[in-house]
């Protein structure tokens, strides 16, 4: 009898995987929920083969996410192995109302089946500041234009009485279409609730309607259980939180228009007056309401002018749904004769007001003294360079009765010069057996003249414009540069002779 119940359980299993009706089936994670909840569907197939139909709404609600899964099971009754080869198409979707759910057609093993028909229900909706735990992700801009940035928040909530079993598994939202600054993180608490917020600031690339696809996160949330052996112990169990869907429009920017916000720029020069070959200081500073992460200025090609200039820095914070940010830059620029650095003009757009304006860095005028032009005006007073040699002349006069004297020349005696001679060689003979060595003299320049021979170089050569950014740091009193010495007369070896 009880080998014939073992045949019997295998037979009815066997027929339950074949059936019709059980090959494919229809769940819902909860067949009445609150309104507005996310609910979950699993669409269960039994079979080697399985083709799901593409689905992209739940009645009048869009698909938040889905996954497929595979699982297989084998058992072994009285020596017969039965295997379920069951594969899952889990859907997630808003609860908008009551809805019926309409069979399903699933492919298996080439044929076609249809799930069952579902109903699901609707109750009221909680308020946010009733419900336990949730997550909610909002902006306060719903239309913005290409360029202009804006902040998507992700609020994570947990009432002070819940009791979190581990870390919530975070899955931030996808910003298509847009680029995406590093999330900045903050925690609060506001009445009875412990508030994450993460922080999001997103730039359009393009024109167009988006929809940013939702943050969703799993939490395990401990209680309190009478266990028979041991007393009270802690129980977890899962739950699935998303958040809604944003709907973006991004309308075109205007026409040449390189800056989207309120922005204000300052900008300094250190001094309009300079001497040859030394460095003038400009700094600008542009900042206001708005992204300044693709502020691009220009490079200041002066003619006869080296110009330098460091990395921007670049500072963003969000205060209240608001981006606001600040852009650094400064220029050195190193000439021997008198310059003008150009007037620059930005064309921004405020979205607030709907108009265009200029942000303009103003012209400068630098005088330099020693000057090329003053050079060459000193020279012209003397066309005949002056040359320094051993002859001795005699002192000519203007007088042309004197005009037909000749320079005498006056040599040296014979015997200095043998003098001289085996002096010399005495010199070297004893250096030699003293073991005498002379030491070349140790490398030394200073600053300005390193500067001014690498400058022009910074451009074309990456090692030289780390040196020369490290001299520039050291002549502003940075204490922490270390100058590489070698390296340093390596470079100058190398440039120095291109210097005229």
């Amino acid at each position: 009898m009880l080998n014939l119940g073992k045949i019997w359980i295998v037979f009815i299993m066997l027929c339950s995987l074949l059936g019709a009706k059980e090959v494919v089936e229809a769940k819902l994670s909860n067949d009445s929920v609150p309104k507005g909840s996310i609910v979950k569907l699993e669409l269960i197939a039994h079979g080697s083969n399985v083709e799901f139909p593409d689905i992209q709404k739940i009645g009048d609600a869009p698909v938040l996410s889905k996954h497929q899964s595979m699982k297989i099971y084998a058992s072994t009754i009285n020596g017969q192995s039965v295997t379920d080869n069951q594969k899952v198409l889990t859907i997630e979707f808003e609860a908008k109302g009551d809805m019926d759910i309409k069979p399903f057609d699933i492919k298996v093993d080439g044929k076609e089946y249809q799930t069952n028909p579902l109903h699901l229900h609707t109750t009221k909706a909680i308020p946010l500041d009733k419900k336990p735990f949730y997550l909610k992700m909002d902006s306060p801009k719903k239309s913005v234009m290409v360029d202009e940035p804006f902040v998507v928040s992700v609020y994570f909530v947990v009432r002070d009485d819940v009791i979190l079993a581990t870390q919530p598994r975070y899955n931030p939202p996808k910003f298509d279409g847009f680029f995406v600054s590093e999330p900045k993180q903050s925690n609060y608490k506001k009445g009875r609730y412990n508030i994450t917020k993460i922080d999001y600031i997103l730039t359009p690339k393009a024109e167009g309607n988006y929809t940013i696809t939702p943050a969703s996160a799993k939490v395990a949330i401990s209680s309190q259980r009478q266990d028979p052996f041991f007393g009270f112990g802690m129980d977890a169990k899962w739950y699935a939180l998303n958040a809604k869907p944003l709907s973006i429009h991004v309308s075109p920017k205007p026409d040449d228009v390189a800056l989207i916000g309120e922005f204000k720029v300052i900008a300094k020069i250190d001094k309009e007056h300079t001497k040859a070959n030394k460095p003038v200081n400009l700094s600008i500073k542009i900042f206001g309401s708005g992204s300044l992460e693709d502020v691009e200025l220009p490079s200041y090609d002066i003619d006869g002018v080296s110009v330098y200039s460091d990395d921007a820095t670049i500072k963003s914070e969000v205060k209240n749904g608001k981006i606001y940010s600040s852009y650094i830059k400064t220029y050195a620029f190193i000439s021997d004769s008198d310059f003008d650095i150009p007037e620059v003009t930005l064309k921004a757009y405020n979205p607030a007001t709907q108009q265009e304006y200029n942000l303009t860095i103003p012209s400068y005028h630098i005088s330099v003294d020693g000057s090329n032009l003053a050079m060459v005006s000193t020279n012209t007073k003397s066309q005949t360079p002056l040359v320094h040699t051993n002859l001795k002349t005699d002192p000519i006069t203007t007088n042309d009765s004197h005009n037909d004297m000749k320079p005498s020349i006056s040599i040296a005696p014979w015997w200095s010069l043998v003098i001289a001679f085996i002096a010399g060689m005495l010199a070297t003979f004893g250096l030699k057996k003293l073991d005498i060595t002379i030491k070349k003299p140790k490398f030394s320049i200073s600053n300005d003249e390193a500067l001014k021979i690498l400058y022009p170089h910074i451009g074309s050569d990456e090692s030289v414009e780390k040196m020369v950014r490290d001299l520039y740091a050291k002549a502003n009193g940075d204490k922490s540069v270390k100058i590489d010495k070698e390296k340093l007369k390596d470079m100058i070896k190398k440039y120095k002779h291109e210097i005229r």
